[in-house]
């Protein structure tokens, strides 16, 4: 017991002393050199009492401060780092120096493959910021719709029924406002002798709660409330008024949309104007036009059925509380209750709810005139890049493991004086990271090259991107320099860390280098990435050429259609008929085959459905040559004719189970409430794209919404007659220029991703088949030098060129053959499944597409390789052994 009160009661050294040493003494003496002070002034407690022992303390660790013991200051350790960096800084310089072909291959391929990253990055950038400026982006949400028929069809469409947007303001808690905005408007308006062709919307009421447009002049809370009300953007303002303040003024419009009589021959009074529409926004407009105005022309006289669902796009506002899951459960309820009260039973429609962050990038939706972008095309895009990315990073690695015999000297020495693992792996590292920070330099310019050339692309315009260099922008290109150089210099940088001082310099003209099989691999991907982007873009190619020459069921041989922009058709076609070259004219509401669809309500005894219909006049079937199997066509009749019959094709009456064509001549079906009888039945034909199958059609003879006129030409006399044709329209219209295309030209167009695929495949081919070759052209280099001692023996010993040729060619051959085989089946399996996966009539894919890639990659390829190895060859072997 008296020993443990002494043991407490033991002075102890002064605390500052202990801390002062432990701050300047070095880590590898502390604990010695205290332990030693510590039995000291524990002795002279026991001899000279307390209080001198801790003054002898304090001493002692005063005099111990000395150089030997001073640990040094953290600045100085941080400034040998910055001397070793320095030192690899130098040596990777020297290193890309001395290796001028290295380096330029790498530098090269890392160039050309960053320029696409860069845009890749840009894309990805700019498609982040699309609508980012709406404060509410977070909690609006656009309904839309999936349309499903018996026969398994299914659509997914942007717009919604307005029984949806009701139901939803109704009886869907947490729903703060709903807009509903129809994008059938657009024409031209007039102030005085002003005259202005604008595109827009009708719009709701609380269009500019949800949504966050600035509006300069006029109140947002009633600028879209009373019927006839209109809401310019500055520019339109501009335009039609110059300085002066719109607001409380008039304008007329005269409309071309499809819902045109919701527009003609009404003034409309200017109630504001906004900020113009952000290139970022994906609703770009002229101007708003209230949705009353629309209620009140009665345009929505079937828009209160829940299958009408084509016009409208409704968006709601959720509040803070409400979750997602709460109106999608609804929107599910409502669907099902719809679809159950429906007489159409052959057909559902299913609305969902669609996230406003999802809209762009997003699916794409049938009836969405602004502009948009497919994510599908995005996650191509991004793999395709990364696939000419990673195929630059194997040359790298390829070359610089191929290398190693070479750099094992240099590696053998910083080892053997004391580097450590982790300095070498710095060294390689960093000198991949210059080497792509001087490919980000050269990439730059490449990238503004391919910018525009992407810009043109019809798959990405309408002005959603601009892909211009801002700075967040570039940091993101820093940043991505960086990765790619770690990634480039990570395998080599680990082997060359890896390797042990003895191997290093036992190896140096005796050992082969390791990684073979990784090198072989490499090289295999790498040709592998080549051929699937080559035959890629053979096989869109053939999908392309053949449904633009996709037999329809109809001819479309010389036939102009020509956008009528609202002149009165009568006078058009009066006009054209002056025109010599023109043998036979017909209007319609629409051009088919080209991806648009219009719907009506048919009736046939208790049995309703939803079908495609176009507006023609009796010159229209025998000018597309459409075969009539029963009946009689059209005749002339007056614009207001109320019910001039309609003419069906075979699906239509076998889906309504009328009978045959025969048959059905004659039968009364009802179309929106209007008696029609069928006045005859045409042979079916493709009036849809070739992603879905050919369904019922209706030809309807509704004068007063024709649109288009067809124009046939006649043989040989195209040119002339287009001259002809548009000195014509000139005379009848100066407002508006003539907007004509061949409907060959307006199929094509329907196809345009396919020629874009083809454009964006096959430049990624080209690059990938370049920087593969670059990477095959180092490594034949590389082979060959290091095989010289041999081919010169060869050569002494009577071995031919050829033979020469055969024996370092041989085994990248065989490496691309087994690429081929990879590749080849791969692509074609990737197109017929995924790709091509919702086309029903698809191209069949021959010989050509899969074997003219294979030729020529082999051609290259043998190209390069016979560079080198005839170069090696035709040595004089005396110069390679004398030294032997």
């Amino acid at each position: 017991m008296i020993s443990k009160t002494k043991s407490t009661n033991r002075a102890q050294p002064p605390r500052w002393a202990s801390r002062l040493l432990e701050w300047y003494c070095k880590p590898s003496l502390y604990e010695d050199l205290q332990g030693d002070l510590v039995e000291y002034f524990e002795r002279n407690v026991e001899k000279k009492g307390a209080v001198r022992a801790k003054l002898i303390y304090v001493m002692d660790v005063l005099k111990f401060f000395r150089s030997y013991t001073v640990q040094k200051p953290q600045i100085f350790k941080r400034m040998k780092q910055l001397y070793m960096f320095g030192n690899y800084f130098k040596t990777s310089v020297r290193s890309m120096a001395r290796n001028k072909l290295f380096t330029t291959i790498n530098v090269v391929g890392l160039a050309v493959s960053m320029s696409v990253g860069l845009l890749l990055i840009s894309l990805l950038y700019e498609i982040g910021q699309v609508d980012s400026f709406h404060t509410n982006k977070s909690r609006i949400y656009r309904i839309i719709s999936k349309r499903q028929t018996s026969n398994g069809g299914a659509r997914d469409f942007a717009t919604a029924s307005m029984v949806a947007a009701e139901r939803v303001r109704g009886e869907v808690p947490g729903v703060e406002k709903v807009v509903v905005l129809n994008g059938g408007l657009r024409g031209d308006v007039g102030v005085d002798d002003r005259m202005v062709t604008v595109a827009g919307f009708w719009a709701s009421e609380q269009f500019f709660e949800v949504f966050s447009f600035e509006l300069k002049r006029g109140n947002p809370l009633t600028a879209l409330y009373a019927p006839n009300a209109v809401v310019l953007t500055e520019s339109s303002a501009k335009k039609l008024f110059g300085s002066a303040d719109p607001v409380g003024k008039t304008i007329s419009f005269e409309s071309t949309g499809r819902s045109a009589s919701a527009g003609d021959n009404v003034e409309y009074t200017v109630t504001g104007v906004m900020q113009d529409i952000p290139h970022n926004s994906h609703l770009q407009f002229d101007l708003l036009v209230s949705y009353s105005t629309y209620q009140k022309s009665g345009s929505d006289a079937v828009s209160r059925d829940w299958a009408d669902m084509m016009s409208d796009n409704v968006y709601v506002l959720l509040d803070q509380s409400n979750a997602r899951t709460v109106l999608d459960s609804n929107l599910e309820r409502i669907s099902k209750e719809e679809n159950e009260a429906s007489e159409d039973a052959g057909t559902t429609v299913t609305a969902a709810a669609q996230a406003f962050t999802d809209i762009v990038p997003g699916p794409a939706l049938i009836n969405w005139r602004g502009p948009s972008l497919d994510v599908k095309v995005v996650w191509i895009l991004s793999s395709l890049a990364f696939v000419i990315l990673l195929s630059a990073c194997f040359n790298y690695t390829n070359l610089s493991i191929a290398r190693s015999l070479r750099r094992s000297k240099e590696v053998g020495i910083r080892k053997v004086v004391g580097a450590q693992p982790g300095h070498i792996f710095s060294q390689f590292v960093l000198e991949a990271v210059l080497v792509s920070m001087l490919s980000l330099l050269i990439s730059l310019p490449l990238y503004w090259v391919i910018r525009g050339e992407f810009l043109q692309l019809e798959e990405f315009a309408g002005g959603l991107l601009k892909l211009n260099i801002s700075l967040p922008a570039f940091g993101w290109f820093l940043f991505f320099s960086v990765v790619v150089g770690l990634v480039a210099g990570f395998l080599p940088a680990l082997a060359f860390s890896k390797m042990r001082s003895l191997q290093l310099s036992g190896r140096l003209m005796s050992r082969p280098v390791k990684g073979l099989g990784l090198r072989r691999t490499l090289i295999v991907l790498q040709y592998a990435f080549s051929l699937a982007f080559i035959t890629a873009a053979g096989i869109a190619y053939k999908q392309f050429h053949y449904s633009v020459n996709f037999d329809l069921g109809y001819d479309t041989k010389n036939v102009l259609n020509i956008d009528l922009q609202q002149n009165n058709p009568e006078v058009v076609i009066e006009k054209l008929r002056q025109v010599k070259e023109v043998e036979d004219i017909a209007q319609s509401f629409s051009v088919l085959s080209t991806g648009y669809y219009w719907y009506t309500r048919a009736r046939y005894l208790t049995d309703s459905a939803y079908f495609n219909f176009n507006s023609i006049d009796e010159n229209y079937i025998p000018l597309l040559d459409h075969k009539l199997l029963a009946g009689n066509n059209f005749h002339h009749m007056a614009a207001d004719v109320k019910s001039a019959g309609v003419i069906v094709n075979e699906k239509f009456i076998e889906r309504l189970g009328i009978g045959s064509p025969e048959e059905a001549i004659g039968k009364i079906v009802y179309f929106n409430g209007v008696k029609e009888s069928v006045l005859g039945v045409v042979e079916d034909f493709h009036y849809g794209m070739l992603d879905s199958p050919v369904e019922p059609f209706v030809f309807r003879y509704t004068p007063q919404n024709y649109k288009v006129v067809h124009v046939k030409l006649r043989d040989g006399v195209l040119l002339a007659a287009m001259d002809e044709i548009s000195r014509t329209w000139n005379e009848l219209d100066q407002g508006h220029p003539l907007k004509a295309e061949f409907y060959d030209q307006h199929i094509e167009a329907a196809y345009q991703e396919y020629l874009t695929m083809v454009k964006v495949v096959g430049f990624l081919a080209f690059i990938s088949l370049s920087i593969a070759s670059l990477g095959l052209l180092g490594m034949v280099v590389f082979t060959t030098e290091s095989r010289l001692k041999e081919i010169s023996i060869r050569k002494v010993l009577g071995a031919t060129e050829g033979s020469l040729f055969y024996l370092l060619s041989r085994g990248f051959v065989m490496l691309l053959i087994l690429a081929s085989l990879l590749a080849v089946p791969a692509t074609t399996w990737v197109f017929e499944h995924v790709v091509l996966s919702e086309t029903i009539y698809k191209a069949p894919v021959g010989p050509l597409e899969l074997l003219s890639g294979v030729f020529l990659v082999l051609l290259i390829a043998l190209l390069a390789i016979a560079t080198q190895t005839t170069k090696a060859a035709r040595t004089n072997p005396v110069k390679i052994l004398r030294s032997e």
